[in-house]
C-alpha cells in the first residue's frame, strides 16, 4: 500500500489514505509508544472555522526508516480514529506552529489534545529569533531550502496535484529532527520543565474564549468610556454572530464599521446608522445592545505611565537583556514590551508572568519596583519633615 519516495535526499515511503480501509490499516501501525509528527492543511478564506482538508502524519520506526500517511479528509471525513491518537496521553504528537491545528482537532472533538510537542516554542528556548517558521527552522538546522509556493494553493479542490502532495509531506518530513534536535538541547540546559510549563499554557489556549483579547485590535486609549462600552458589546455579538453565521469576522461586520457603529449616541442611533448587508437578526440585536445602559464586562482602561514608571520599565528591559543573553533567549520571548508595561502598572509580578519567568526574574523585579516604591516613599516623609 506503500509507494517509496525520496523528497530532499529523504526516503520515505508513502501512504495516501483516501478510504476507510487505509486508515484503519495505518492506524493499526501506531503504537501507544510511538512519537507522531503532524500537521493539517486547511481552508480559512470564507468562514469563520477553517475546512479540514489534509492530515500529514510521519510515523518514525525504530530502524529510523519513515512511513508518511497524507489523510484526505475530504475523500475520507471519518477521522475519529487520529482524533483518538491525538488524545491519547501515551502517544507523543510533534506539530510545528500548533495552535490552529489543535484547535480544529478540539472543535471537532470537544477534547483538548494531550502530549503535544511544539517545535517552535521548543524552538523559542533554542534559538534566538522568536516563533521561527518551519522553513526557517530546515533552513538553519539542516541546510536546506523548501519551497513554499504551494502553501496558498486551493487545497479544497480535487484531486490533489502532485505539487500539493509533496508540500504537505514536508511539513512534516523533518519533524522528528526538529524536535530530536531542541529535546537534547532542552535536556543539556535543563530547561525541559521550563518547555513543558510554557507548552501548558499553550495547550489552554486552544480552548479558552478569545472575545476579551480582541478589543486589543483597536487604539482605545482616545475613546470614552461609552464608545469603549459599545465598542465592547459590539465585539463579542460580531464574534457570536460570526461563529453562528461561518463567516470571517470582518467579511460580517469590518473593524471600521464596528467602531463607527461604536461612537455613535443612542439618542440618535437607529438602523441607518448600521451597514445594509447585515443579517436583520443581527442589526436587531445590535440596536437593542446599543441603546441599553448596562456594561457588559469589565473594562481596563489604558493606564498612563509616570515617570517612576518609565524608569522602572527602563531598567526592567536592561534586567531582560541580560538574563535573556544568559540564557541564550530572545528578549521579547523571555518578556515582552507589553508584559513589562504590565508589571510595572499593576505591581503585581508573581501573578504577571508564569512559574519559570518568575524563577529566573521574579525577585529581581520585584526589588526594582518596590525599592522605588519605598525610596519615593522615604523621600515623602523626608520631605514632610522639612
Amino acid at each position: 500500500m506503500f509507494s517509496k519516495k525520496t523528497l530532499y535526499n529523504q526516503d520515505f515511503e508513502l501512504l495516501l489514505i483516501e478510504k476507510n480501509e487505509q486508515l484503519n490499516f495505518f492506524c493499526e501501525l501506531i503504537n501507544s509508544n510511538d512519537v507522531l509528527a503532524i500537521d493539517t492543511e486547511f481552508t480559512r478564506r470564507n468562514t469563520y472555522y477553517p475546512i479540514l482538508s489534509t492530515i500529514q502524519i510521519a510515523l518514525k520506526k525504530t530502524n529510523k526508516f519513515k512511513l508518511l500517511a497524507l489523510i484526505d479528509v475530504i475523500k475520507c471525513p471519518n477521522i475519529s480514529q487520529i482524533l483518538k491518537i491525538i488524545n491519547n496521553p501515551q502517544i507523543t504528537k510533534i506539530f510545528h506552529c500548533s495552535l490552529q491545528d489543535l484547535q480544529i482537532f478540539h472543535k471537532i472533538s470537544q477534547l483538548v489534545p494531550i502530549n503535544i510537542y511544539d517545535t517552535q516554542i521548543m524552538a523559542n528556548f533554542c534559538q534566538e529569533k522568536p516563533n521561527i517558521g518551519y522553513s526557517s527552522l530546515v533552513k538553519n538546522l539542516f541546510s536546506i531550502e523548501i519551497c513554499k509556493k504551494m502553501q496558498n494553493s486551493d487545497w479544497q479542490s480535487r484531486p490533489l496535484n502532485q505539487s500539493q502532495i509533496d508540500y504537505a509531506m514536508v511539513d512534516v518530513l523533518f519533524l522528528h529532527e526538529i524536535y530530536e534536535n531542541f529535546l537534547k538541547i532542552l535536556n543539556s540546559r535543563h530547561q525541559f520543565d521550563w518547555f513543558i510549563e510554557e507548552m501548558s499554557n499553550f495547550i489552554d489556549k486552544i480552548s479558552s474564549e478569545n472575545s476579551p483579547n480582541l478589543i486589543k485590535s483597536f487604539q482605545i486609549s482616545k475613546l470614552d468610556l461609552p464608545t469603549i462600552n459599545n465598542l465592547n458589546k459590539l465585539i463579542f455579538l460580531r464574534e457570536k454572530f460570526a461563529k453562528i453565521y461561518n463567516l470571517p469576522r470582518e467579511h460580517l461586520l469590518k473593524n471600521n464599521d464596528l467602531l463607527n457603529i461604536a461612537k455613535i449616541d443612542k439618542k440618535i442611533f437607529n438602523s441607518n446608522n448600521l451597514p445594509q448587508n447585515l443579517p436583520i437578526e443581527f442589526s436587531q440585536i445590535i440596536a437593542d445592545e446599543i441603546n441599553k445602559d448596562d456594561i457588559l464586562s469589565p473594562i481596563k482602561l489604558p493606564t498612563g505611565l509616570d515617570i517612576i514608571d518609565k524608569k522602572n520599565i527602563d531598567k526592567i528591559k536592561s534586567l531582560v537583556a541580560k538574563i535573556s543573553k544568559k540564557f541564550q533567549f530572545n528578549e521579547q520571548f523571555l518578556l515582552n514590551n507589553n508584559q513589562i508595561k504590565n508589571i510595572v502598572i499593576n505591581k503585581n509580578v508573581k501573578n504577571s508572568i508564569n512559574d519559570w519567568r518568575y524563577k529566573i526574574l521574579g525577585d529581581q523585579i520585584e526589588q526594582i519596583i518596590y525599592n522605588q516604591h519605598e525610596n519615593n516613599h522615604r523621600k515623602l516623609e523626608n520631605e514632610s519633615r522639612l
